[in-house]
Protein backbone atom coordinates (compact mmCIF):
# COMPACT_ATOMS: atom_id res chain seq x y z
CA UNK A 1 0.00 0.00 0.00
CA UNK A 2 0.82 3.38 -0.27
CA UNK A 3 1.68 5.13 2.70
CA UNK A 4 2.96 8.70 1.13
CA UNK A 5 1.13 11.08 -1.26
CA UNK A 6 4.57 12.33 -1.43
CA UNK A 7 8.04 11.73 -0.54
CA UNK A 8 8.94 15.29 -0.35
CA UNK A 9 6.31 15.93 1.90
CA UNK A 10 7.22 17.93 5.52
CA UNK A 11 7.87 15.68 8.50
CA UNK A 12 5.29 17.96 10.62
CA UNK A 13 2.57 16.59 6.95
CA UNK A 14 4.24 12.80 8.18
CA UNK A 15 3.57 13.18 11.47
CA UNK A 16 -0.18 13.79 11.37
CA UNK A 17 -0.53 11.49 8.19
CA UNK A 18 -2.53 8.21 9.64
CA UNK A 19 -1.33 5.45 8.92
CA UNK A 20 -3.09 1.77 8.03
CA UNK A 21 -4.10 -0.20 10.85
CA UNK A 22 -1.07 -2.84 10.30
CA UNK A 23 1.59 -2.81 12.39
CA UNK A 24 4.75 -1.36 10.82
CA UNK A 25 8.18 -2.08 11.83
CA UNK A 26 10.11 0.93 12.04
CA UNK A 27 14.12 0.00 12.05
CA UNK A 28 17.04 2.31 12.74
CA UNK A 29 19.95 0.60 11.10
CA UNK A 30 22.78 0.76 13.39
CA UNK A 31 23.69 1.66 17.46
CA UNK A 32 24.65 5.33 16.71
CA UNK A 33 27.51 5.02 19.93
CA UNK A 34 31.00 4.40 20.00
CA UNK A 35 32.61 6.71 17.32
CA UNK A 36 29.30 8.12 15.47
CA UNK A 37 30.49 8.40 11.72
CA UNK A 38 34.01 10.14 11.70
CA UNK A 39 36.99 7.98 10.54
CA UNK A 40 39.46 7.09 13.18
CA UNK A 41 42.16 9.88 12.53
CA UNK A 42 45.62 8.45 11.76
CA UNK A 43 47.34 10.83 13.98
CA UNK A 44 48.29 14.27 14.72
CA UNK A 45 45.03 15.91 13.17
CA UNK A 46 45.06 13.62 9.80
CA UNK A 47 41.59 12.26 9.24
CA UNK A 48 42.46 8.86 6.87
CA UNK A 49 40.23 8.21 3.77
CA UNK A 50 37.00 9.35 5.11
CA UNK A 51 33.44 8.41 4.43
CA UNK A 52 33.22 5.18 6.60
CA UNK A 53 31.16 4.04 9.82
CA UNK A 54 28.18 5.52 10.65
CA UNK A 55 27.32 8.70 12.04
CA UNK A 56 24.13 10.27 13.71
CA UNK A 57 20.89 10.62 12.60
CA UNK A 58 20.51 14.06 10.93
CA UNK A 59 17.31 16.47 11.85
CA UNK A 60 16.68 13.57 14.12
CA UNK A 61 15.68 10.72 11.44
CA UNK A 62 18.13 10.43 8.83
CA UNK A 63 16.92 9.57 5.78
CA UNK A 64 13.87 7.63 5.09
CA UNK A 65 13.27 4.30 3.05
CA UNK A 66 9.52 4.04 1.70
CA UNK A 67 8.60 1.88 -0.73
CA UNK A 68 11.41 1.51 -2.68
CA UNK A 69 12.59 4.83 -2.33
CA UNK A 70 15.47 6.69 -0.65
CA UNK A 71 15.27 10.36 0.58
CA UNK A 72 18.72 11.45 1.69
CA UNK A 73 19.53 14.24 3.80
CA UNK A 74 21.60 16.83 2.54
CA UNK A 75 24.36 18.42 5.29
CA UNK A 76 24.66 22.04 4.73
CA UNK A 77 28.44 21.24 6.53
CA UNK A 78 30.97 19.76 4.45
CA UNK A 79 33.55 18.53 6.74
CA UNK A 80 30.46 16.19 8.30
CA UNK A 81 29.38 15.00 5.00
CA UNK A 82 32.93 14.19 3.90
CA UNK A 83 34.10 12.73 6.77
CA UNK A 84 30.46 10.67 8.22
CA UNK A 85 27.76 8.04 6.06
CA UNK A 86 24.43 8.30 6.55
CA UNK A 87 22.42 5.92 8.61
CA UNK A 88 19.23 4.69 6.96
CA UNK A 89 15.99 4.23 8.84
CA UNK A 90 13.58 1.95 6.91
CA UNK A 91 10.11 1.48 7.57
CA UNK A 92 7.92 -1.36 6.07
CA UNK A 93 5.45 -3.76 7.04
CA UNK A 94 5.61 -6.82 9.43
CA UNK A 95 4.38 -8.78 6.62
CA UNK A 96 7.12 -7.64 4.56
CA UNK A 97 8.63 -10.91 4.62
CA UNK A 98 11.29 -9.86 1.65
CA UNK A 99 12.42 -7.56 3.55
CA UNK A 100 12.49 -9.04 6.89
CA UNK A 101 14.18 -11.83 6.22
CA UNK A 102 17.48 -10.47 4.47
CA UNK A 103 20.50 -8.45 5.58
CA UNK A 104 20.81 -4.90 4.79
CA UNK A 105 23.32 -2.40 4.01
CA UNK A 106 23.84 0.42 7.42
CA UNK A 107 24.99 3.10 5.67
CA UNK A 108 22.41 3.05 1.98
CA UNK A 109 19.52 0.66 3.75
CA UNK A 110 19.45 -2.04 0.26
CA UNK A 111 20.16 -5.11 -0.38
CA UNK A 112 21.67 -4.78 -4.30
CA UNK A 113 21.83 -7.02 -6.62
CA UNK A 114 24.44 -9.68 -7.66
CA UNK A 115 28.36 -8.97 -6.92
CA UNK A 116 27.10 -5.70 -5.58
CA UNK A 117 24.99 -6.89 -3.37
CA UNK A 118 27.48 -8.61 -1.35
CA UNK A 119 27.64 -7.68 2.31
CA UNK A 120 30.70 -7.49 4.31
CA UNK A 121 29.93 -8.30 8.47
CA UNK A 122 31.49 -6.60 10.93
CA UNK A 123 33.29 -9.61 13.00
CA UNK A 124 32.84 -7.87 16.47
CA UNK A 125 29.10 -6.27 15.80
CA UNK A 126 27.60 -8.24 13.20
CA UNK A 127 25.83 -5.51 11.17
CA UNK A 128 26.35 -5.28 7.28
CA UNK A 129 27.80 -3.23 5.20
CA UNK A 130 28.45 -3.04 1.05
CA UNK A 131 31.81 -2.93 0.41
CA UNK A 132 32.22 0.34 -1.16
CA UNK A 133 29.91 1.89 1.45
CA UNK A 134 32.79 1.78 3.79
CA UNK A 135 35.18 1.80 0.82
CA UNK A 136 37.35 -1.37 1.56
CA UNK A 137 38.29 -3.70 -0.82
CA UNK A 138 37.69 -7.28 -0.20
CA UNK A 139 41.42 -8.90 0.26
CA UNK A 140 42.65 -12.03 1.52
CA UNK A 141 43.86 -10.73 4.89
CA UNK A 142 39.80 -9.53 5.10
CA UNK A 143 38.62 -12.84 4.29
CA UNK A 144 41.60 -14.23 6.64
CA UNK A 145 41.29 -12.28 9.71
CA UNK A 146 38.01 -10.73 9.43
CA UNK A 147 36.81 -6.54 9.65
CA UNK A 148 35.94 -4.27 11.72
CA UNK A 149 33.53 -1.74 11.19
CA UNK A 150 34.63 2.22 12.85
CA UNK A 151 32.68 1.84 16.02
CA UNK A 152 33.95 -1.63 16.73
CA UNK A 153 37.64 -0.48 16.07
CA UNK A 154 40.44 -1.39 18.36
CA UNK A 155 44.34 -1.75 18.55
CA UNK A 156 44.68 -5.76 18.00
CA UNK A 157 47.73 -5.55 19.98
CA UNK A 158 46.20 -4.41 23.30
CA UNK A 159 42.61 -4.73 22.91
CA UNK A 160 41.98 -0.68 23.40
CA UNK A 161 40.41 2.10 21.68
CA UNK A 162 41.91 4.72 23.76
CA UNK A 163 44.45 7.09 21.89
CA UNK A 164 42.83 7.66 18.78
CA UNK A 165 45.71 10.14 17.60
CA UNK A 166 47.87 7.50 17.79
CA UNK A 167 45.78 4.47 16.42
CA UNK A 168 46.90 3.36 12.70
CA UNK A 169 44.18 2.36 10.84
CA UNK A 170 45.71 0.32 7.15
CA UNK A 171 44.52 1.00 4.42
CA UNK A 172 43.72 -2.45 2.62
CA UNK A 173 42.23 -3.93 5.55
CA UNK A 174 41.19 -1.10 7.80
CA UNK A 175 43.15 -3.12 11.10
CA UNK A 176 44.07 -1.38 13.59
CA UNK A 177 47.37 -0.76 15.95
CA UNK A 178 48.52 1.93 17.95
CA UNK A 179 52.12 3.41 17.41
CA UNK A 180 53.48 2.51 20.53
CA UNK A 181 52.12 -1.44 20.16
CA UNK A 182 53.84 -1.91 17.08
CA UNK A 183 56.79 -4.41 16.63
CA UNK A 184 59.12 -2.23 16.57
CA UNK A 185 57.37 0.65 17.48
CA UNK A 186 56.71 3.65 15.76
CA UNK A 187 58.07 7.08 17.05
CA UNK A 188 55.60 9.35 15.10
CA UNK A 189 52.71 9.00 12.86
CA UNK A 190 53.71 8.33 9.36
CA UNK A 191 52.53 10.61 6.38
CA UNK A 192 50.58 9.54 4.41
CA UNK A 193 49.04 5.69 4.26
CA UNK A 194 49.98 3.06 6.35
CA UNK A 195 49.93 -0.99 5.64
CA UNK A 196 49.97 -3.46 7.94
CA UNK A 197 52.37 -6.11 7.99
CA UNK A 198 49.65 -8.80 6.46
CA UNK A 199 49.07 -6.17 3.33
CA UNK A 200 52.30 -4.43 2.67
CA UNK A 201 54.93 -6.47 0.46
CA UNK A 202 57.84 -4.93 -1.78
CA UNK A 203 56.09 -4.24 -5.41
CA UNK A 204 59.71 -4.54 -7.29
CA UNK A 205 60.86 -7.82 -5.63
CA UNK A 206 57.81 -8.99 -3.69
CA UNK A 207 59.54 -9.22 -0.34
CA UNK A 208 57.27 -8.87 2.89
CA UNK A 209 60.26 -7.34 5.00
CA UNK A 210 61.30 -3.68 4.68
CA UNK A 211 64.97 -4.82 4.81
CA UNK A 212 67.57 -5.47 7.98
CA UNK A 213 66.77 -2.41 10.50
CA UNK A 214 65.02 -0.36 7.16
CA UNK A 215 61.79 1.09 6.67
CA UNK A 216 59.96 0.84 3.63
CA UNK A 217 59.90 3.42 1.36
CA UNK A 218 57.79 5.02 -1.37
CA UNK A 219 54.72 5.12 0.52
CA UNK A 220 55.11 1.50 1.67
CA UNK A 221 55.35 -0.02 -1.71
CA UNK A 222 59.20 -0.86 -2.06
CA UNK A 223 61.78 -2.38 0.25
CA UNK A 224 64.73 -0.46 1.48
CA UNK A 225 67.38 -2.49 -0.94
CA UNK A 226 64.89 -2.03 -3.90
CA UNK A 227 64.49 1.41 -3.32
CA UNK A 228 68.20 2.39 -3.19
CA UNK A 229 68.39 0.95 -6.92
CA UNK A 230 67.15 4.41 -7.55
CA UNK A 231 67.78 7.10 -4.33
CA UNK A 232 70.20 6.67 -1.99
CA UNK A 233 69.57 6.40 1.55
CA UNK A 234 72.32 8.72 2.85
CA UNK A 235 71.60 11.64 1.09
CA UNK A 236 68.08 10.31 -0.75
CA UNK A 237 69.48 12.13 -3.62
CA UNK A 238 68.99 10.02 -7.11
CA UNK A 239 72.27 8.52 -8.54
CA UNK A 240 73.34 10.10 -12.23
CA UNK A 241 75.81 8.84 -14.39
CA UNK A 242 79.70 8.20 -13.99
CA UNK A 243 79.00 8.44 -9.75
CA UNK A 244 80.80 5.34 -7.73
CA UNK A 245 78.02 3.25 -5.51
CA UNK A 246 78.38 0.38 -3.05
CA UNK A 247 76.55 -2.35 -1.80
CA UNK A 248 76.57 -2.80 2.20
CA UNK A 249 76.78 -6.71 2.68
CA UNK A 250 74.70 -6.04 6.36
CA UNK A 251 71.84 -4.40 4.77
CA UNK A 252 72.20 -4.76 1.04
CA UNK A 253 71.46 -1.10 0.51
CA UNK A 254 73.55 0.54 -2.16
CA UNK A 255 74.77 4.03 -1.73
CA UNK A 256 77.15 6.54 -2.56
CA UNK A 257 80.38 6.65 -2.50
CA UNK A 258 81.30 9.73 -1.89
CA UNK A 259 78.76 9.61 1.36
CA UNK A 260 80.88 6.92 2.84
CA UNK A 261 84.21 8.48 2.38
CA UNK A 262 84.75 6.63 -0.29
CA UNK A 263 86.61 9.46 -2.91
CA UNK A 264 88.87 7.33 -5.18
CA UNK A 265 88.22 4.41 -7.14
CA UNK A 266 91.24 2.68 -4.88
CA UNK A 267 89.78 3.25 -1.93
CA UNK A 268 86.64 1.68 -3.27
CA UNK A 269 88.75 -1.52 -4.46
CA UNK A 270 90.03 -2.00 -1.41
CA UNK A 271 86.80 -1.95 0.51
CA UNK A 272 85.07 -3.69 -1.70
CA UNK A 273 87.40 -6.44 -1.49
CA UNK A 274 87.62 -6.65 2.85
CA UNK A 275 83.74 -6.69 2.40
CA UNK A 276 82.04 -3.19 3.14
CA UNK A 277 79.81 -2.39 5.72
CA UNK A 278 77.60 0.98 5.82
CA UNK A 279 78.07 3.99 8.50
CA UNK A 280 74.08 3.37 9.41
CA UNK A 281 75.16 -0.61 10.23
CA UNK A 282 78.53 -0.68 11.35
CA UNK A 283 77.64 0.51 15.13
CA UNK A 284 75.55 -2.87 15.01
CA UNK A 285 78.31 -4.82 14.29
CA UNK A 286 79.97 -6.75 17.24
CA UNK A 287 83.88 -6.36 17.07
CA UNK A 288 86.16 -9.14 17.10
CA UNK A 289 88.43 -8.68 20.34
CA UNK A 290 90.21 -11.52 19.65
CA UNK A 291 94.01 -10.57 19.57
CA UNK A 292 96.20 -11.44 16.34
CA UNK A 293 99.26 -14.11 16.83
CA UNK A 294 101.51 -11.67 15.24
CA UNK A 295 100.45 -9.02 17.46
CA UNK A 296 101.56 -11.32 21.24
CA UNK A 297 104.89 -9.72 22.20
CA UNK A 298 108.23 -12.19 22.27
CA UNK A 299 108.07 -12.77 26.24
CA UNK A 300 104.82 -13.92 26.69
CA UNK A 301 105.86 -17.39 24.38
CA UNK A 302 108.42 -17.78 27.00
CA UNK A 303 106.93 -17.36 30.05
CA UNK A 304 104.42 -20.42 28.84
CA UNK A 305 105.33 -23.18 31.21
CA UNK A 306 106.55 -26.47 29.70
CA UNK A 307 104.85 -29.20 30.57
CA UNK A 308 106.58 -31.35 33.60
CA UNK A 309 107.79 -34.78 32.80
CA UNK A 310 106.08 -37.23 34.39
CA UNK A 311 107.75 -39.44 37.33
CA UNK A 312 108.32 -42.71 36.85
CA UNK A 313 105.82 -45.03 39.28
CA UNK A 314 107.75 -45.86 42.49
CA UNK A 315 108.86 -49.61 42.36
CA UNK A 316 107.45 -52.45 45.02
CA UNK A 317 108.38 -55.57 46.47
CA UNK A 318 106.92 -58.27 48.04
CA UNK A 319 108.44 -60.42 51.19
CA UNK A 320 106.60 -63.00 52.81
CA UNK A 321 103.46 -62.02 51.44
CA UNK A 322 104.28 -58.30 52.15
CA UNK A 323 104.04 -55.59 49.72
CA UNK A 324 106.89 -53.00 50.30
CA UNK A 325 108.58 -49.88 48.72
CA UNK A 326 111.89 -48.78 47.96
CA UNK A 327 111.69 -46.89 51.33
CA UNK A 328 110.74 -49.84 53.45
CA UNK A 329 113.06 -52.40 51.96
CA UNK A 330 116.07 -50.37 53.53
CA UNK A 331 114.71 -49.94 56.27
Amino acid sequence: PSWFQDISESRETFKSRQLPSSAIWSIKVGRGSGFPGKRRPRGAGLSGRGGRGRSKLKNGIGSILAAGITDMDNSSNKDEEENSMHNTVVLFSSSDKFTLHQDMCVVCGSFGQGAEGQLLACSQCGQCYHPYCVGIRITKVVLHKGWRCLECTVCEACGKATDPGRLLLCDDCDISYHTYCLDPPLQTVPKGGWKCKWCVWCRHCGATSPGLRCEWQNNYTQCAPCSSLSTCPVCCCNYREEELIMQCRQCDRWMHTVCQNLNTEEEVENTADNGFDCTMCRPYIPSANVPSFEFCEPSIAAQIPLKAKELDPPKTYTQDGVCLTETGMSQ
